[in-house]
C-alpha cells in the first residue's frame, strides 16, 4: 500500500503544486486585476484528486487480487491524500513561500481588496490584518496550507472506498464473474 500511494500521492502532489505556483504568480503578482473563480478552482482540485480513485482501485486489483475493504480502500485513500498535501505544502513552505515571494499574505491582501465589494472593504480589511497576524505563526500556515487540499482529498477517498470496496470472490466491475 504505501508504494501505491508514494506513487499517486506524487502523481497527484507535483501538478497540484505546479498549479498552485502557476496561479499564484499569475493572480497575485502578474495579474492582480484578473478575478479567480472558486467554483473553477473546486473543480480543477476535484480533477487533480481523482487519482485517488484509480490508486486505491490499483492497489485492491494488483496488491490485493481484485478485493479490498471500505476500511483499507479508505486508508489507502487517506495516504495518498496524506502523501499529496504534503508535497504540496512543502513546495509551499520552502520552494515558494519562504524563498520566492515572502511578500504574498501583502499581495493576497491587497488582491482580496480589489475585489471585494465597495461596501465590504473596511470589514473585508479588519479579516485580512486578523489572517496577517495569525499568518506570522509557522503552524498557522502549515495548518491553513494542508487543509487547502487534504480534506477534499478525505471526501474523495470516502467516495472512492465505497465504490471500490469489493470482497474476496464478489464479481468484478464489468460483471464478467468472480475475482479470484
Amino acid at each position: 500500500m504505501k508504494k501505491t500511494a508514494l506513487i499517486f500521492g506524487s502523481v497527484i502532489g507535483i501538478p497540484l503544486s505546479g498549479g498552485m505556483i502557476y496561479m499564484v504568480d499569475f493572480l497575485f503578482y502578474k495579474n492582480p486585476d484578473v478575478k479567480g473563480n472558486d467554483f473553477l478552482g473546486y473543480i480543477v482540485l476535484v480533477v487533480l484528486l481523482s487519482p485517488i480513485f484509480f490508486g486505491i482501485r490499483s492497489y485492491r486489483n494488483n496488491q490485493l487480487g481484485g478485493a479490498i475493504s471500505f476500511k483499507k480502500a479508505l486508508g489507502t485513500g487517506v495516504l495518498i491524500s496524506l502523501i499529496a498535501s504534503t508535497i504540496y505544502l512543502v513546495v509551499w513552505l520552502f520552494a515558494y513561500y519562504l524563498f520566492f515571494y515572502p511578500d504574498f499574505i501583502d499581495k493576497y491582501t491587497a488582491y482580496a481588496l480589489r475585489h471585494c465589494a465597495p461596501s465590504d472593504v473596511e470589514a473585508k480589511a479588519q479579516s485580512l490584518r486578523e489572517f496577517a497576524q495569525m499568518y506570522k505563526n509557522p503552524l498557522f500556515v502549515m495548518l491553513s496550507t494542508f487543509m487547502e487540499i487534504f480534506p477534499l482529498g478525505v471526501i474523495i477517498s470516502l467516495i472512492s472506498a465505497f465504490l471500490l470496496k469489493r470482497k474476496q470472490g464478489a464479481p468484478d466491475v464489468q460483471g464478467t464473474g468472480p475475482t479470484r
